[in-house]
């Protein structure tokens, strides 16, 4: 089964290499058919020229781009446009949700379960990191 991974990011330069490096050890581990997909959201820093760096080495890395900021929203959608794999993760550039949680959600999709949503609200989530404006 094929994974995709959608990481939607806007100016977040900090995050380009240790974001796609946690993913991509995460999905090296334990599938053999994925791709990781970053979708430039119009950043205005470094953002776009990290993530094209890596993906020179990375054939697994797709980057897409636009050319102004139109919000997560549309990113997540030029992201499943791309997305080839029959599963779609998607995940915060931040993140704010742990790499090492996506094969417990995807080994939960099956032909009775078409979504799995994670929450770090439930039993066992943390959400001391989250900002404040976030958690509201």
């Amino acid at each position: 089964m094929e994974v995709s991974v959608i990481i939607p990011m806007y100016n977040e330069e900090e995050n380009v290499s240790p974001t796609i490096s946690q993913i991509k050890a995460v999905l090296d581990d334990s599938y053999s058919d994925y791709e990781i997909i970053v979708v430039d959201d119009g950043s205005h820093d470094k953002t776009l020229d990290l993530a094209q760096k890596i993906s020179e080495n990375e054939s697994k890395l797709k980057v897409l781009h636009h050319e102004i900021n139109q919000g997560m929203g549309k990113a997540l959608r030029t992201g499943f446009e791309k997305a080839r794999g029959e599963v779609i993760v998607t995940i915060d550039a931040d993140l704010s949700y742990e790499p090492s949680e996506i094969p417990r959600l995807v080994s939960n999709i099956n032909e009775a379960v078409g979504i799995v949503i994670g929450s770090q609200y439930m039993k066992g989530g943390k959400t001391q990191d989250i900002p404040f404006f976030r958690l509201l």
